[in-house]
């Protein structure tokens, strides 16, 4: 038997930054989301690094937002792979317990999005054929022009970046989180404007999950054994390494600018990971 949702809402949560206050935050946000009355799904990766985590209380309160419009279900995995994993693992869990929906999107657990139409905002770029829409992290960075590679120096303004929905990787530097060395191993001779940097969320049409996979396999190449690292998991392989092999796969995606449809919620982390 399946299951068929309006909506699936999955956020990769780690233990370690205590913001379980921003569960509940996610679980209000997606009860108001329009159309009213249309069953939705909210999942948690509950990003554990060992077992004596995975009961946490202040986690499973956000069980106490399930209603007849939203079931909550928190699923928990080893603290691998960042956003991007956790999309990789609740993609086949939900193939693999028959659930499915219209529109599907991983989040981490900081924002959320700010209107009750996202969705309707989101169907105009996946009706132009976008794999996914996502974020552009770029205001805050505007000051950093030289050193993040935002500037006219570049080659690609901000208004280019913010029309063509992807950042481009800055120029080469001190900043660990610009190395891509698994990209370097697939392709050599691969051009710096070959690269592509989208922040999640990730929204899409469920249904582009499969195309995903068939597109670039498994979503990261992250070592799931590994525990999760910022700058390797989180960059190299997430908001870096995930639209950039979708690019040169011949797929594409759209980041909308973050202060126009995003807002934040507890940023505070007890180490740098999100």
């Amino acid at each position: 038997m399946s299951i068929i949702y309006h909506y699936i809402h999955n956020v990769c949560y780690w233990h370690g930054n205590d913001r379980a206050q921003n569960l509940l935050e996610h679980a209000k946000a997606i009860k108001s989301l329009e159309p009213s009355g249309i069953k939705n799904l909210f999942i948690v990766s509950h990003m554990v690094d060992n077992q004596d985590q995975i009961g946490d209380g202040l986690v499973h309160k956000v069980l106490e937002q399930r209603g007849s419009n939203l079931d909550v279900c928190i699923w928990p995995q080893y603290n691998s792979g960042g956003t991007v994993r956790s999309m990789w693992t609740v993609h086949k869990e939900l193939q693999k317990h028959k659930i499915s929906s219209k529109y599907f999107g991983t989040w981490e657990d900081d924002y959320i999005f700010s209107s009750n139409l996202f969705l309707n905002e989101v169907e105009i770029y996946l009706q132009r054929g976008y794999l996914f829409v996502g974020a552009l992290w770029t205001e805050p960075l505007i000051t950093q022009a030289g050193e993040f590679g935002y500037d006219g120096a570049s080659g690609h303004s901000y208004d280019d970046m913010v029309k063509k929905g992807y950042k481009y990787l800055p120029p080469p530097g001190p900043n660990p989180n610009r190395h891509v060395p698994w990209l370097n191993c697939i392709s050599p001779s691969i051009k710096e404007e070959d690269y592509r940097w989208c922040e999640d969320p990730y929204v899409m049409h469920f249904e582009n999950l499969n195309k995903l996979e068939s597109l670039i396999g498994e979503f990261t190449l992250a070592n799931p054994n590994e525990k999760y690292e910022h700058a390797l998991h989180g960059i190299n392989h997430g908001e870096v390494g995930f639209p950039t092999r979708i690019h040169l796969a011949g797929g594409k995606f759209f980041g909308l600018k973050f202060n126009d449809h995003y807002q934040l919620l507890e940023g505070r982390s007890l180490i740098d990971h999100a």
